[in-house]
């Protein structure tokens, strides 16, 4: 009888001992956080875009660029992270359907051309951009300035 109390006594212990262990390696996670803030270039608000982070784990995540140069991206592994910053010319739509003899209409723009700002190339790619931020579990706030 004294055995099987010390075998039961010895099986619960290592029990607690490995759930323990489990939660501490599950919970000790660094988790994900949400990168948020402004980008500008030459102080005046990116209108249009996308912002690329490329988290140390080798996860990219994307969100766009509002049109106030605010952008929000959730989902962005902890960590150290590089940062990208694209925004491609907008361009003309030229699909259209038409009959064989009409003539085609003039191309209508996809996006308003008139909030595009032309930025250096060297901030699409997150490895030559210079630009990077550390994650932390939760919310964070990275300003973009670009010159």
């Amino acid at each position: 009888m004294k055995y099987v109390r010390a075998m039961r006594s010895n099986l619960g212990r290592r029990a607690l001992v490995l759930s323990v262990t489990l939660l501490a390696f599950i919970g000790c996670g660094a988790g994900t956080g949400e990168l948020s803030g402004t980008v500008t270039y030459n102080s005046k608000p990116l209108r249009m875009g996308s912002v690329v982070v490329s988290a140390g784990d080798g996860t990219v995540v994307v969100g766009q660029i509002n049109d106030d140069g605010s952008y929000s991206i959730i989902g962005v592994p902890s960590g150290s992270a590089k940062i990208g910053v694209s925004s491609p010319k907008p361009k003309a739509d030229n699909i259209h359907m038409r009959k064989k003899d009409e003539k085609a209409p003039a191309p209508a723009l996809v996006e308003d051309t008139s909030k595009w700002m032309s930025i250096p190339e060297k901030y699409a790619d997150f490895k030559g951009s210079n630009l990077g931020v550390d994650i932390k579990a939760g919310k964070n706030v990275f300003n973009i300035d670009l010159k």
